[in-house]
């Protein structure tokens, strides 16, 4: 498993994002996040990009987007403006894609971490593990009960639930200390698409560790 530092010091901001799923064009995922249509939806995404400061850092954690096919996801992470770490999500039409025309001819059938897939944006995997100055980090897509160094002081950033696993939102410990740091837990905690990571420093200060393994 890949592990990378990173400092506070050389970026902007830190933001932590999880499905954008841009082009969802489905009530039940832009209805939950307050938008009366596909379109609102959208052009709030795009503008939540724009947003993005050049010399921000963004955890994406998978699900970019959906349902408006591969060259107009491409074109969605190629304008992202900022230095991306990506992990898989559960869809991946565009990313994948992507993936696939950037990786060497050498390595045709293979998997090779990590692997720039646009400009500014790099996949890692499936999972990463993250440190932040002393901030420690478990990154993946699907919220995992055991992860790695949990018993050592790293918490888990993870996403898909949408906000529907209540016990891993900001206001829950039930299930220690992992964040479902989807857009709809985002904007309903700060108005954005992203959590800022000392946000998360302090949601993740406020919940309990976990008592489902001993390790």
């Amino acid at each position: 498993m890949l592990k990378i530092k990173k400092y506070r010091r050389d970026y902007n901001k830190i933001k932590i994002n999880s499905d954008f799923h841009y082009g969802h064009d489905r009530d039940f995922l832009y209805g939950p996040r307050g938008f009366s249509n596909g379109k609102e939806h959208a052009d709030w995404i795009d503008s939540q990009i724009e947003s993005l400061d050049p010399n921000d850092l963004l955890i994406c954690l998978g699900d970019v987007g959906l349902g408006i096919g591969p060259v107009s996801i491409i074109d969605f992470i190629n304008r992202i403006p900022c230095e991306t770490l990506m992990v898989w999500g559960n869809h991946n039409s565009g990313v994948y894609q992507s993936y696939k025309n950037n990786l060497p001819n050498s390595f045709a059938g293979m998997e090779v971490y990590p692997l720039k897939i646009a400009k500014n944006v790099t996949m890692i995997g499936e999972s990463f593990l993250l440190d932040v100055d002393h901030d420690r980090f478990f990154c993946t897509h699907m919220a995992p009960l055991i992860f790695h160094d949990q018993n050592r002081g790293r918490v888990c950033l993870c996403g898909h639930s949408h906000g529907n696993l209540k016990q891993i939102n900001p206001d829950s410990d039930d299930f220690g200390k992992i964040l479902d740091c989807g857009v709809e837990n985002a904007k309903q905690y700060n108005g954005t698409a992203f959590f800022d990571i000392d946000e998360i420093v302090n949601i993740m200060s406020k919940k309990m560790p976990s008592s489902f393994d001993h390790h």
